[in-house]
């Protein structure tokens, strides 16, 4: 037997925003990543990027001197220059890792990546 269903979608936690990131990974076809944000933090701007820096200090593909950060109301924006997409998205990984609620990646590869 088959019933047919109304699908709805309706948002059950408003304090909880669903961010799909769709890129092309260099040695793969295609990579989908989904993550769960809050729509708020409470930390200071200050505190996020502190935070962040310090995640660009423990990974080892990105080097914190080429990424600047800004924070406002919790949405950090990444701009400077990296090497490869890799290091990009990862640049990005890290802004979420270190407490930004949404990320604006502006980093732009160099030549040579």
């Amino acid at each position: 037997m088959v019933r047919l269903a109304d699908v709805l979608l309706g948002v059950e936690r408003g304090e909880v925003a669903y961010v799909f990131d769709s890129y092309v990974f260099p040695y793969g076809p295609f990579w989908e990543t989904w993550s769960a944000v809050p729509s708020s933090t409470a930390h200071s701007d200050s505190e996020i990027t502190r935070a962040i820096h310090d995640e660009f200090e423990w990974n080892p593909m990105l080097d914190p001197k080429d990424v600047n950060v800004q924070v406002r109301n919790g949405h950090a924006t990444l701009t400077g220059r990296v090497n490869s997409q890799g290091q990009r998205i990862q640049a990005t990984e890290e802004a979420y890792e270190g407490g930004a609620v949404a990320v604006d990646n502006r980093l732009t590869l160099s030549s040579g990546g």
